[in-house]
Protein backbone atom coordinates (compact mmCIF):
# COMPACT_ATOMS: atom_id res chain seq x y z
CA UNK A 1 0.00 0.00 0.00
CA UNK A 2 3.07 2.28 0.97
CA UNK A 3 4.45 1.28 -2.43
CA UNK A 4 1.04 2.64 -4.44
CA UNK A 5 0.83 5.82 -2.58
CA UNK A 6 4.68 6.95 -3.40
CA UNK A 7 3.71 5.91 -7.28
CA UNK A 8 0.32 7.69 -7.40
CA UNK A 9 2.41 10.74 -5.80
CA UNK A 10 5.67 10.72 -8.02
CA UNK A 11 5.34 13.27 -10.19
CA UNK A 12 4.75 15.50 -7.18
CA UNK A 13 7.89 14.32 -4.99
CA UNK A 14 9.75 14.52 -8.13
CA UNK A 15 9.34 18.14 -8.03
CA UNK A 16 10.62 18.40 -4.49
CA UNK A 17 14.48 19.25 -3.92
CA UNK A 18 16.06 16.12 -4.01
CA UNK A 19 13.99 13.65 -4.63
CA UNK A 20 15.10 13.33 -7.71
CA UNK A 21 18.28 11.52 -5.96
CA UNK A 22 16.84 9.55 -3.40
CA UNK A 23 13.45 8.90 -3.40
CA UNK A 24 13.38 7.85 -7.03
CA UNK A 25 16.90 5.60 -6.79
CA UNK A 26 15.26 3.96 -3.86
CA UNK A 27 11.81 2.71 -5.98
CA UNK A 28 14.58 1.64 -8.78
CA UNK A 29 16.19 -0.09 -6.71
CA UNK A 30 13.43 -2.17 -5.53
CA UNK A 31 11.44 -2.76 -8.12
CA UNK A 32 12.51 -6.27 -9.17
CA UNK A 33 10.73 -7.07 -6.24
CA UNK A 34 7.50 -5.71 -6.69
CA UNK A 35 4.24 -7.54 -8.76
CA UNK A 36 3.32 -6.94 -12.01
CA UNK A 37 0.62 -4.93 -10.91
CA UNK A 38 2.87 -2.38 -9.31
CA UNK A 39 5.15 -2.46 -11.86
CA UNK A 40 3.11 -0.89 -14.56
CA UNK A 41 1.67 1.31 -11.77
CA UNK A 42 5.35 2.25 -11.55
CA UNK A 43 6.44 2.29 -14.88
CA UNK A 44 3.24 4.33 -16.14
CA UNK A 45 4.39 7.18 -13.30
CA UNK A 46 8.05 7.35 -14.68
CA UNK A 47 6.37 9.06 -18.04
CA UNK A 48 5.08 12.38 -16.94
CA UNK A 49 8.52 13.42 -15.00
CA UNK A 50 10.70 11.74 -17.95
CA UNK A 51 8.46 13.93 -20.76
CA UNK A 52 9.06 16.71 -18.61
CA UNK A 53 12.70 16.29 -18.12
CA UNK A 54 12.43 16.22 -14.49
CA UNK A 55 14.80 13.35 -14.32
CA UNK A 56 18.33 13.48 -13.28
CA UNK A 57 20.97 11.92 -15.35
CA UNK A 58 21.85 8.81 -13.00
CA UNK A 59 18.30 8.11 -12.86
CA UNK A 60 17.62 8.57 -16.33
CA UNK A 61 20.17 5.89 -17.09
CA UNK A 62 18.88 3.62 -14.48
CA UNK A 63 15.22 3.52 -15.82
CA UNK A 64 16.57 2.74 -19.21
CA UNK A 65 18.43 0.30 -17.76
CA UNK A 66 15.47 -1.45 -16.15
CA UNK A 67 13.36 -0.67 -18.99
CA UNK A 68 16.01 -2.66 -21.28
CA UNK A 69 15.94 -5.72 -18.75
CA UNK A 70 12.52 -5.68 -18.26
CA UNK A 71 11.10 -5.49 -22.38
CA UNK A 72 13.86 -8.44 -22.95
CA UNK A 73 12.97 -10.63 -20.86
CA UNK A 74 11.93 -13.50 -22.14
CA UNK A 75 10.33 -14.96 -19.02
CA UNK A 76 7.87 -11.74 -18.89
CA UNK A 77 4.28 -13.10 -20.63
CA UNK A 78 2.20 -10.43 -19.04
CA UNK A 79 1.98 -8.08 -22.82
CA UNK A 80 0.44 -4.66 -20.69
CA UNK A 81 3.58 -4.91 -18.74
CA UNK A 82 6.03 -5.10 -21.34
CA UNK A 83 3.87 -2.38 -23.31
CA UNK A 84 4.16 0.08 -19.96
CA UNK A 85 7.96 -0.10 -20.27
CA UNK A 86 8.22 0.40 -23.88
CA UNK A 87 6.22 3.32 -23.44
CA UNK A 88 8.92 4.71 -20.52
CA UNK A 89 11.73 2.87 -22.93
CA UNK A 90 10.52 5.24 -25.50
CA UNK A 91 10.23 8.69 -23.90
CA UNK A 92 14.15 8.19 -21.68
CA UNK A 93 16.11 6.37 -24.44
CA UNK A 94 16.45 9.74 -26.28
CA UNK A 95 17.45 12.15 -23.67
CA UNK A 96 20.34 9.88 -22.29
CA UNK A 97 24.10 9.79 -23.88
CA UNK A 98 24.23 7.60 -27.08
CA UNK A 99 27.63 6.05 -25.80
CA UNK A 100 25.28 4.41 -22.82
CA UNK A 101 22.67 3.70 -24.93
CA UNK A 102 25.10 1.62 -26.91
CA UNK A 103 25.88 -0.26 -24.03
CA UNK A 104 23.04 -0.96 -22.31
CA UNK A 105 20.19 -1.69 -24.76
CA UNK A 106 21.50 -2.05 -28.45
CA UNK A 107 23.18 -5.43 -27.72
CA UNK A 108 19.92 -7.08 -25.81
CA UNK A 109 17.72 -5.04 -28.60
CA UNK A 110 19.76 -6.15 -31.92
CA UNK A 111 19.36 -9.81 -30.69
CA UNK A 112 15.22 -9.78 -30.36
CA UNK A 113 14.91 -9.35 -34.49
CA UNK A 114 16.81 -11.69 -35.54
CA UNK A 115 15.08 -14.76 -37.56
CA UNK A 116 15.68 -17.42 -35.39
CA UNK A 117 13.82 -15.80 -32.91
CA UNK A 118 10.01 -16.69 -32.82
CA UNK A 119 7.85 -13.90 -34.06
CA UNK A 120 6.37 -12.64 -31.03
CA UNK A 121 9.67 -11.60 -30.13
CA UNK A 122 11.06 -10.43 -33.26
CA UNK A 123 7.88 -7.67 -33.31
CA UNK A 124 8.88 -6.89 -29.51
CA UNK A 125 12.45 -6.46 -30.55
CA UNK A 126 11.77 -4.15 -33.64
CA UNK A 127 9.21 -2.07 -32.10
CA UNK A 128 12.26 -1.62 -29.54
CA UNK A 129 14.41 -0.99 -32.47
CA UNK A 130 12.32 1.66 -33.94
CA UNK A 131 11.56 3.57 -30.94
CA UNK A 132 15.37 3.59 -29.94
CA UNK A 133 16.34 4.64 -33.78
CA UNK A 134 13.34 7.41 -33.73
CA UNK A 135 14.86 8.78 -30.65
CA UNK A 136 18.42 8.92 -31.39
CA UNK A 137 18.29 9.93 -34.99
CA UNK A 138 20.90 10.54 -37.48
CA UNK A 139 23.72 10.99 -34.91
CA UNK A 140 23.11 8.36 -33.01
CA UNK A 141 23.22 6.36 -36.67
CA UNK A 142 26.54 7.84 -37.00
CA UNK A 143 27.81 6.91 -33.47
CA UNK A 144 26.59 3.58 -33.67
CA UNK A 145 26.30 2.30 -37.47
CA UNK A 146 25.18 -1.42 -36.11
CA UNK A 147 21.60 0.77 -35.45
CA UNK A 148 21.38 1.55 -39.18
CA UNK A 149 22.26 -2.00 -40.38
CA UNK A 150 19.65 -3.38 -37.82
CA UNK A 151 17.11 -1.06 -39.54
CA UNK A 152 18.03 -2.38 -43.29
CA UNK A 153 17.68 -5.64 -41.51
CA UNK A 154 14.33 -5.25 -40.66
CA UNK A 155 13.20 -3.29 -44.33
CA UNK A 156 14.81 -6.64 -46.18
CA UNK A 157 13.26 -9.32 -43.78
CA UNK A 158 11.16 -12.28 -45.84
CA UNK A 159 8.62 -11.72 -43.73
CA UNK A 160 6.01 -8.85 -44.92
CA UNK A 161 5.06 -8.76 -41.34
CA UNK A 162 8.76 -7.69 -40.25
CA UNK A 163 9.28 -5.74 -43.51
CA UNK A 164 6.09 -3.79 -42.68
CA UNK A 165 7.27 -2.48 -39.07
CA UNK A 166 10.18 -0.86 -41.46
CA UNK A 167 7.98 0.83 -43.71
CA UNK A 168 6.31 2.12 -40.49
CA UNK A 169 9.32 3.50 -39.10
CA UNK A 170 10.50 5.30 -42.36
CA UNK A 171 7.09 7.24 -42.80
CA UNK A 172 7.36 8.04 -38.97
CA UNK A 173 10.96 9.01 -39.40
CA UNK A 174 10.33 11.43 -42.55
Amino acid sequence: MQKLSVINNMERYMREIGANDKLLALILGSLDDWDDNMQIECAKAFIAPLQQNMVNTSNKQQILKLAVEITTDDCNENQVLIDCWIDVFTNVVGKVEIPYVSQVAVRPISEMPGPKNPFPKRKRGNRLLTEMALAIGEDGFEEEPILQRLMMGICRDTNYKIRLDGAIWFKRYF
